[in-house]
């Protein structure tokens, strides 16, 4: 991954220029970026990888704008959907 240095004098103006560099990658290259902070995270919270990403699928019911999830549903983090 190549380090990319820019001097800004804003945080209005950082903020675009993050923009600009990211939209002028290529998906692949945000991939891999991706991944690579993902191997950082993992490597820092002492998270076994050799098993790959977890999937995660959670089947939701529509009705009109809003969104019903299962009452009985907890995540991961503890959050009770109701």
């Amino acid at each position: 991954m190549e380090k990319v240095v820019t001097i800004s004098h804003s945080f209005e103006e950082a903020e675009q220029a993050d923009k600009e560099y990211y939209r002028s990658l290529t998906g692949i290259q945000r991939l891999e970026i991706m991944l690579e902070l993902n191997r950082r995270w993992a490597e820092n919270n002492h998270v076994d990888t050799s098993k790959g990403l977890e999937r995660v699928y959670r089947i939701v019911t529509l009705e009109g704008s809003t969104l019903s999830v299962s009452k009985d549903y907890d995540d991961q983090a503890g959050a009770k959907f109701a």
